[in-house]
């Protein structure tokens, strides 16, 4: 009887320890990919501000949201040939996880790494913190390299040309364009484990001393026969590195049958426009180290000017000088009649030679 006790037993165990035998791949699959989906990446992320060649070193650092940003000033690194420069660092006792064999790797040393890139066009003191709705997320910026091996793992290398402007589709599928200054966050991630970078603060001028001097160009007009005009600064050096934002452009003037117009709707609430009965525009986009001034066919003089904001001292400084034009001029009747019988005598040319040589070629048949 207990040998009989003692038989079941030891069937009971032997059957334990085949199901365990069968379920222990099951288990390690499981464990690889959990292990590869939610691990921290180790090794460390290496930021570097390039400006042909050089090293340029950061302003400070603060702190910001869960971390530190590194603020760099858009002065220092200039206005062409600035690039960020994304390298790893691998740690040998902490290594990315193996690729999972469904990946169809060769051997457990390979990797395959991709870049993340957070832009938010706003300051580190803004009322848009970082983390919202108006930061850009741009997912394997710069693309992707397939099974690179344990040796090549510090070659994970990548320029961002932020200078020249990356345009890329975002989360949200829309179009963007991250370009100059503004903060960015990076994110690294290797066989499924990741690891974010610090922040880096891009920041503009905010603290000019001078007050803009505008310059105006002629330009073709895109829905009238009125010209347009393109205004910009005479003394561009000085604002090229501040936020356009803070540049805003105004325009009073008075139309050909008398009535006094500011350039939009808002401007009617401003006492230095209350004479004026109406607007040119309802809202339009008017900020900017360059502003297109379209009458909205409305012929008239105009008188036009821009404000700077120095966001350091509060202080708003209103260009030196004012510009006045004039659109919808009249047409000269003389000018039209001598363009209209130049054209009528080129015309008649060309019908003359048409017939000569239509001529001769009937006396040749």
């Amino acid at each position: 009887m207990k040998k009989a006790v003692l038989n079941k037993k030891h069937i009971f165990i032997l059957l334990a320890i085949s199901l365990f035998m069968l379920l222990l791949p099951l288990i390690s699959i499981t464990t690889s990919v959990s292990f590869a989906e939610t691990t921290a990446l180790g090794g460390n992320i290496i930021i570097r501000a390039i400006n042909n060649g050089n090293v340029i070193e950061e302003d400070r650092q603060e702190s910001f949201e869960d971390g530190i940003v590194h603020i760099y000033k858009w002065r220092d690194l200039g206005k062409t040939g600035w690039t960020i420069n994304l390298k790893y660092q691998h740690d040998e006792d902490n290594l990315p996880p193996p690729y999972n064999p469904e990946d169809g790797a060769s051997t457990t040393e390979e990797y395959t790494f991709s870049v993340t890139v957070e832009y938010l066009k706003g300051y580190l003191d803004g009322d848009v913190g970082f983390n919202s709705d108006a930061t850009h997320t741009v997912e394997k910026v710069g693309g992707e390299r397939k099974h690179l091996k344990r040796a090549q793992l510090d070659n994970v290398d990548k320029i961002f040309d932020f200078c020249k402007g990356i345009t890329a589709t975002n989360t949200k599928n829309q179009v963007v364009n991250i370009k100059d200054w503004g903060i960015y966050r990076f994110k690294l991630i290797i066989n499924g484990a990741e690891q974010y970078s610090d922040y880096y603060f891009i920041e503009p001028d905010n603290d000019v001393a001078d007050a803009p001097v505008i310059k105006a160009k002629v330009t073709n007009s895109e829905n009238s026969m009125h010209d347009s005009y393109i205004l910009s600064l005479e003394n561009q050096d000085a604002f090229q590195f501040v936020d356009g934002k803070n540049i805003t452009w105004y325009v009073m003037g008075e139309s050909k049958d008398g009535t006094l117009y500011a350039l939009t709707n808002q401007d009617l609430a401003d006492p230095r426009f209350a004479e004026c009965t109406a607007s040119l525009y309802t809202n339009i986009d008017r900020t900017g180290h360059e502003f297109l001034f379209n009458d909205n066919e409305i012929a008239g003089k105009w008188n036009i000017w821009c404000e700077y904001k120095n966001t350091a001292t509060g202080v708003t400084v209103e260009s030196e000088n004012n510009l006045n034009v004039e659109t919808g001029k009249d047409f000269n009747v003389i000018t039209v009649l001598w363009i209209a019988g130049g054209l009528t005598v080129l015309i008649s040319g060309v019908v003359v030679v048409l017939a000569i040589v239509r001529s001769k070629k009937d006396k040749v048949w």
